[in-house]
């Protein structure tokens, strides 16, 4: 959509399991905490505490704004090409 290819350090372009890898790496800190303090919410918080409850939710609001601040102070590459070693070039 925007004319940009994801390859490996050597210029292939990454396999369907690296592009995987570097969209959980992406998401998967952010979504995980939400995603389980929705669900406490919605009917498992009888087997949770409030302080775990609350715990999950500005976890992976302080994650996100972690990655936020990440992505300001290094524009050249995410946190999550660095985790799955890969680059984001122009086609």
């Amino acid at each position: 959509a925007f004319d940009i290819a994801v390859v490996t350090k050597d210029g292939q372009l990454v396999s369907r399991w690296r592009a995987l890898c570097r969209a959980a790496a992406a998401w998967g800190l952010v979504t995980l905490p939400l995603w389980l303090a929705a669900a406490s919410m919605a009917g498992l918080g009888r087997y949770l505490s409030d302080g775990l409850e609350l715990g999950l939710g500005f976890g992976g609001a302080a994650t996100f704004v972690a990655g936020a601040a990440w992505a300001v102070a290094n524009p050249e590459r995410g946190l999550q090409d660095r985790i799955a070693g890969t680059y984001l070039v122009p086609r």
